[in-house]
């Protein structure tokens, strides 16, 4: 049986998030492929009761352990567990991978505030396309210059022979810049794999192209941008994962800037079923995410009705500009009739 291995950095205050998304993940494997799940914390603040509830989402064919993230801090900051004031120290953990596993050739990273929607075996399946494994790393870029670190493959067998991870680590701490900073800066473009869009699919991108006027017709206004508009569009048509990025988590009941499009209302709604479905599962936290629900669809219906009775005043100043009295006038008939 072949397998696949996925490799998450997290402290116990994002076992929550990563448990469920840890539930979804095991919803979509394959089920001839073995998954070999790897968690990087550190194992002194790691609580028998944490251990237990990770533990229990195990299958026949997906195995968690739990691998100790202290080994990395001496080089980054030894008398702190937080760098670079708001990063965790554990974040850097996927610099480490080649030390803290026994990795194979080919490790997929993931965050933790993701949704997983499809098997994630098909982003290895995709990255070697025609066999070919000339890259370093493989993951999406959020425009043409930039790529999104929460869903990277690591070739690691190349990385380690390269000295890149070591390189990535020297470069953080000189400059005093997160992961994601640091391998954007170290790794040159020519050794990143492209993934599709639908591997990163993030609800703030959704906000651009259909939301926010100013940003969407710059999309479009350019070929590259147009192509980037093209391929978020189709990736939400079929998320293989969907990331919660910025501050808009499911947990954190901040929905209402994201929710006046139902395909993002869709995907919080899946991440709480899934919730229910964790370990970390607990009655009251989901109740007051149902009146949170319940109070953000009030507030939009509320916010809509505005919106509509300001278009209707817009285009009924628009007639009287434009001296159309006989429309003005039958809309007039038509409200009081």
């Amino acid at each position: 049986m072949e397998k696949y291995q996925v490799f998450f950095a997290a402290n116990n205050s994002y076992f929550m998030p990563m448990a469920v998304t840890i539930r979804s993940l095991i919803d979509h494997v394959n089920p001839v492929m073995k998954y070999e799940l790897y968690i990087a914390t550190d194992l002194d603040q790691l609580d028998q009761e944490s251990r237990q509830k990770i533990g229990s989402m195990e299958t026949e064919n997906v195995s968690i352990a739990f691998v100790d993230s202290r080994r990395i801090d001496k080089r980054l900051n030894p008398n702190s567990r937080t760098v670079f004031n708001h990063i965790s120290i554990d974040t850097f953990a996927r610099f480490y991978i080649d030390q803290l596993i026994p990795a194979e050739k080919f490790v997929l990273y993931l965050d933790v505030d993701l949704l997983i929607k499809d098997d994630v075996g098909e982003i290895f399946a995709e990255a070697l396309t025609k066999n070919q494994d000339d890259f370093l790393i493989a993951g999406v870029p959020m425009d043409s210059k930039y790529l999104n670190a929460g869903v990277i493959l690591f070739n690691v067998e190349r990385m380690t022979k390269q000295n890149v991870f070591n390189q990535l680590v020297d470069y953080a701490i000189k400059e005093n810049i997160d992961d994601e900073l640091a391998l954007n800066s170290v790794i040159k473009k020519s050794s990143v794999r492209q993934l599709d869009h639908r591997w990163n699919c993030a609800p703030s991108d959704l906000s651009k192209l259909i939301w926010n006027p100013a940003i969407r017709n710059e999309l479009w206004s350019r070929h590259k941008n147009k192509v980037l508009a093209l391929q978020l569009t189709r990736a939400f048509q079929n998320p293989g994962i969907v990331h919660f990025l910025g501050s808009q988590k499911p947990w954190s009941y901040r929905m209402r800037a994201l929710f006046p499009y139902q395909v993002v209302e869709s995907f919080y709604q899946d991440w709480w079923e899934y919730y229910k479905r964790s370990p970390y599962y607990d009655a009251a936290t989901y109740q007051k995410y149902l009146d949170q629900y319940a109070q953000t669809l009030s507030e939009l219906a509320v916010d809509r009705a505005k919106l509509e009775k300001t278009s209707r005043v817009q285009r009924l100043t628009k007639k009287v500009k434009a001296g159309d009295f006989k429309s003005l006038w039958r809309s007039i008939l038509r409200k009081i009739s």
